[in-house]
């Protein structure tokens, strides 16, 4: 059995993963195997959803039950790929778990960077990971890649370190003069991989000071735009981890509590890159601008 310490939280797992190992004595989260392989057929993607449990299966890797936020349990195929298992159960699997306690995680990734704590957001395809990946190069430790565990001390939100690893596509490497010959490959796709240079990542909580959501527009060059309480509270609702799962399971008016606790307490912006285009040293320009400004204000 091993132990890990994932989002805050002490973890056994019978699977090893690359995550941060802990000692503890008291369990919060499960992670097992049942004691057979995946025997019926079913449609990939398929979900079944009540209260406390979230099962989804995922084909040729297997089926994932997520139980009253304190268990995982993995029916894989006789021949998964263990990278592949543990790639849903750090994700969707950890993500319903999260949900299941009634905490809403928000989907991106969360980075230290020149002290402060910064959250990257936006839809897929619109450079999350260029942009996370370039602050590394500036310096910055992402404590978290693609799914932000929150949680209030002193009603400040602090964010928790998940595991040191980051996906890449293989277009993003390219940009950024990294080496993918040495990477693992993400089975089913094509052109990305799984990063883990433990130098780049922090196993350390962090207040959430700003977020900052890409998007990718008809525009000539980067922009910014502060976001007032409205726009804030829709851009942290949009940005909701996996937020299906939050409206089906009856959490909606806990959901909205807790978006208006966070939105009291960070500061959000729009950041408009233009298509087809690589445009990430503007963009830590721009958010460079941001929190000088911001500590000129405080000091």
């Amino acid at each position: 059995m091993y132990k890990y310490k994932i989002f805050g939280l002490n973890i056994t797992s019978e699977i090893k993963m690359n995550c941060y190992e802990a000692d503890f004595e008291d369990v919060e989260v499960e992670i097992v195997y049942s004691k057979e392989f995946v025997s019926e057929s079913y449609e990939d993607g398929l979900i079944r959803l009540s209260s406390n449990i979230f099962w989804f299966h995922i084909i040729d890797v297997g089926i994932f039950s997520v139980e009253n936020g304190n268990k995982i349990i993995i029916t894989p195929y006789k021949n998964a790929d263990e990278k592949s298992i543990e790639l849903y159960i750090l994700g969707s699997g950890f993500g319903a778990l999260l949900i299941q306690k009634n905490e809403f995680p928000i989907h991106g990734a969360f980075v230290e960077y020149n002290s402060v704590g910064v959250a990257i957001v936006g839809d897929a395809g619109a450079g999350k990971t260029s942009l996370t990946s370039a602050l590394t190069k500036n310096s910055a430790k992402i404590i978290t890649d693609d799914v932000m565990r929150l949680s209030f001390l002193d009603n400040k939100p602090f964010v928790y370190p998940s595991y040191p690893s980051q996906k890449m596509w293989s277009k993003t490497a390219n940009a950024l003069n990294i080496d993918t010959s040495n990477l693992k490959s993400i089975v089913n796709r094509t052109g990305k991989y799984f990063v883990e240079d433990w130098s780049i990542f922090s196993n350390k909580p962090m207040e959430i000071k700003y977020m900052f959501e890409i998007v990718e527009c008809d525009v000539d060059e980067v922009c910014i735009e502060s976001l007032d309480k409205k726009a804030s509270l829709e851009l942290l609702i949009r940005n909701s981890y996996r937020y299906f799962i939050i409206e089906l399971s009856g959490r909606l008016k806990d959901h909205f509590g807790y978006v208006m606790q966070l939105e009291r307490c960070i500061q959000t912006y729009i950041i408009k890159r233009p298509k087809n285009k690589f445009t990430v040293d503007d963009q830590i320009k721009l958010i460079d601008k941001v929190i000088g400004d911001q500590n000129e204000k405080v000091s």
